[in-house]
């Protein structure tokens, strides 16, 4: 039986990382933690990431059972979940000058 997504988001709680101060910031885990969630125990692996202005990179991590889930890593390393989901379904990229 896999985790659900309950039991990702209960494990990244226990592993929080302060964001300022004392208050912790909801969903982050040491990257090692979350990556090894998401690969051992949903399959998942990195189909995209981009980089923002403020230096934050943007991370989709995809399953072929459809699940998804949007990661957020600052310059500090902390990386934390946005967003989860499923029925993930990749697109075929545009042909340049090709209307899609």
């Amino acid at each position: 039986m896999k985790p659900s997504r309950v039991a990702l988001a209960a494990l990244l709680c226990v592993f929080a990382v302060p964001a300022e101060a004392d208050r912790p910031a909801p969903n982050c885990a040491a990257r090692e933690e979350l990556v090894a969630a998401l690969t051992g125990d949903f399959g998942e692996t990195v189909m995209g990431r981009g980089l923002n202005l403020a230096g934050v990179v943007l991370e989709i991590w995809t399953s072929p059972a459809g699940t998804w889930t949007a990661v957020v890593v600052d310059a500090r390393g902390r990386s934390c979940v946005v967003a989860t989901g499923q029925s993930w379904e990749p697109v075929e990229r545009p042909i340049a000058g090709r209307a899609t």
